[in-house]
């Protein structure tokens, strides 16, 4: 609309956009925020690395708690800007109250941007996480018990104690 009233071009605005999120990202870096990137950038939509895991069968016992990992964005993603990440702090993709990512669809359990998803979300092994362990079993019929006391305990190490 602003365009088509002359008011501001599309490229005009885009460069308005960009110079106020260098802003911000220069706020934060001064301030000591700090900001988070993929360690290794990778294009997503090259990206061949998939899962043996057989994620439908087993959303009605995990109700997708991969969804609930943090992890930081890549470049790709923020420029897209298709994923969301977390205001308070960049660029971490964003959770809400519930700690669930903000693209899941809570009553399908499936991600409403699978297309642009992360390259985290399309590799992720939930049976051969180093990080978490997720199963109990390598069935996945259970969860492991201590899956929710390490998942805090990187939230925690991500956005400091609640």
């Amino acid at each position: 609309m602003l365009d088509e009233k002359g008011i501001i071009s599309i490229k005009d605005l885009d460069e308005r956009k960009k110079a106020v999120a260098d802003r911000l990202v220069k706020k934060f870096v001064e301030k000591g925020i700090g900001l988070l990137y993929q360690s290794e950038e990778e294009d997503k939509y090259a990206f061949e690395g998939k899962s043996s895991v057989p994620c439908e069968e087993r959303l009605n016992t995990c109700k997708a708690v991969c969804c609930k990992l943090p992890f930081a964005l890549s470049h790709q993603d923020i420029d897209e800007g298709i994923v969301k990440w977390e205001f308070g702090r960049p660029y971490v993709i964003a959770h809400g109250e519930d700690g669930y990512c903000v693209h899941l669809d809570k009553t399908t359990y499936k991600c409403t941007i699978y297309e642009n998803r992360p390259v985290p979300c399309r590799g992720f092994d939930c049976q051969n996480c180093k990080n978490w362990k997720i199963w109990k079993d390598q069935e996945g019929k259970q969860l492991h018990p201590d899956f929710e006391k390490s998942l805090r305990e990187t939230v925690e190490m991500f956005y400091g104690k609640k």
